[in-house]
């Protein structure tokens, strides 16, 4: 009888280390959980992929899925995004192959003619562009055309001393990687 209960004993003190230990990795869980990764790029080409990789600053990781490779930022904020993705078009990395993921769009659709989903990619478009230094008033405005294109044109203002050309470059860089199916014959740069 005696024993039964040293048993008991026993038991009950285990359950209570492994209750602790439990909390514990659920802890330790909830804290290593702050080390999220938000995809900046990604590309089927492995070269353009470690180019990438390399300009970024922050830790990033470089995932294989099939045929893609995925470029992420450790911790990243949507400005942290904003800024390597114009470091990246301003160095000319982002080829005809890198999709960038700056845009809030759902890229199993690219059918996005859906109003609030135009008013939204408008929105992302002037605020990833309004990160450009000398450049202000942003005005997007992203339409279907009948023939099912989409095109995009975009009104801005700069400071007097900005290179219009460099800014063109960059602004249609980013817009035609970060939308899937658009072209930069199909972006519009105006300047007021």
């Amino acid at each position: 009888m005696k024993r039964c209960i040293m048993d008991f004993n026993n038991i009950k003190k285990w359950k209570f280390i492994y209750s602790i230990i439990l909390i514990l990795t659920f802890l330790c869980g909830m804290y290593a959980g702050n080390n999220n990764y938000r995809i900046l790029a990604v590309t089927d080409n492995i070269e353009t992929a470690n180019k990438i990789q390399n300009e970024i600053q922050e830790p990033t990781i470089l995932f294989r899925d099939g045929l893609l490779n995925i470029i992420a930022i450790k911790n990243a904020s949507k400005s942290d995004i904003y800024y390597n993705s114009i470091n990246l078009a301003r160095k000319s990395i982002l080829t005809d192959d890198v999709t960038i993921y700056v845009f809030d769009i759902d890229r199993l659709k690219v059918d996005i003619a859906r109003g609030k989903q135009m008013k939204n990619l408008n929105l992302n478009i002037e605020n990833l562009i309004s990160k450009l230094n000398g450049v202000y008033n942003i005005e997007a405005n992203a339409i279907k055309l009948p023939s099912n294109v989409l095109q995009v044109e975009i009104k801005i203002e700069t400071d007097k001393d900005v290179d219009k050309a460099e800014i063109s470059y960059i602004i249609k860089e980013l817009v035609r990687a970060g939308i899937p199916g658009l072209t930069k014959d199909n972006i519009f740069i105006s300047y007021r």
